[in-house]
């Protein structure tokens, strides 16, 4: 049995951590690299707009200490929610210009970009696109945990099970 004395676990303890931070960041480094070499393959793609409504909600939330707050998953159209133009509110145009819609207005409620926050966490999700497999394939990490098989997107923490 190995016998630490408390400086010498303090010190395995807090190699643990770096260690396991420095990881963090490199995995973190290696998502936005895909991503970025994804977008840059595929013009134009649904993800470049999450990507832009992603860091305007993160500018919101450092500003305000808060997400920007709906009952529901609230898009251009939406099945689930409210279906309006400005549908993250508070959004434009100080922190974005304008939302981004899908591409094709004429695309039923299903398959939309879709928005969801109860203020301390959020959901952003591509729902029932065509590109799914394609997503999945290249970009995994970005498959929503509760629609696995059809809605990709980003969220916070607090906003994964939504």
């Amino acid at each position: 049995m190995i016998r630490l004395n408390i400086n010498q676990f303090v010190v395995v303890i807090l190699s643990a951590i770096l260690f396991y931070n420095a990881y963090l960041v490199i995995d973190n480094l290696n998502r936005n690299y895909k991503i970025k070499q994804f977008v840059k393959i595929h013009n134009n793609h649904p993800i470049d707009k999450l990507i832009d409504i992603t860091a305007s909600l993160d500018e919101f939330y450092r500003v305000n200490g808060q997400y920007p707050q709906n009952g529901s998953f609230d898009g251009v159209k939406s099945c689930w929610g409210q279906s309006k133009s400005d549908w993250i509110l508070d959004l434009v145009p100080e922190y974005l210009s304008k939302l981004p819609d899908i591409d094709f207005p004429s695309a039923p409620c299903n398959k939309q970009i879709l928005y969801r926050s109860n203020n301390r966490g959020y959901k952003l999700i591509v729902h029932d696109p065509d590109d799914f497999d394609i997503v999945k394939r290249d970009l995994p990490f970005l498959i929503d945990p509760e629609r696995e098989t059809f809605a990709y997107g980003f969220w916070s923490e607090l906003g994964i099970d939504f």
